[in-house]
């Protein structure tokens, strides 16, 4: 499938209608640079522990979904928060972002690629560590730019 295909594609699973972005160089700028702030407090938050703060970066919509090594994990907001509270108390979960591509589709509407690299740290520092590339649709709602949808990837052995 066509990369402007998928985009379309998951455009529509969230909601939006694609159109052609009408955004000028500096309005684009200016989206790309609220967005990678509204990452940064996401890893800031995450980090902390602060998870009310967190997920309030989620957007709580029905058409919400998060994919995880190519299967639908998470068709809600909740059901993330459920699956986090399943582990240990006090987990932390500190994440480096690399070669973040941001793009602004719309005023209203940005598109965001990474690599990442997460350490989920229990109390007492002991945790785990992992590593792939994420992909976020982020969306500007009346409380400011939320994370629509999106997925996250580690990489695989290869088969010989």
């Amino acid at each position: 499938m066509r990369p402007q295909r998928l985009l379309a594609c998951l455009l529509l699973l969230v909601g939006c209608s694609p159109q052609p972005s009408t955004l000028t160089d500096d309005q684009a700028a200016d989206v790309r640079s609220r967005v990678a702030a509204a990452l940064d407090d996401f890893r800031r938050h995450q980090a902390a522990g602060a998870w009310d703060s967190a997920f309030a970066l989620y957007a709580n919509d029905p058409s919400f979904r998060w994919v995880e090594d190519g299967a639908v994990r998470y068709r809600s907001v909740a059901e993330i928060l459920a699956s986090l509270q399943r582990l240990p108390a006090g987990l932390r979960i500190e994440t480096t972002y690399r070669d973040v591509e941001i793009t602004a589709l719309g005023p209203g509407l940005a598109y965001l690629v990474a690599g990442f690299d997460s350490r989920f740290i229990y109390t007492g520092g002991q945790g785990f560590r992992v590593g792939g590339a994420t992909t976020m649709l982020f969306g500007l709602r009346p409380e400011g730019w939320r994370i629509l949808g999106g997925h996250v990837s580690s990489p695989r052995e290869r088969r010989q």
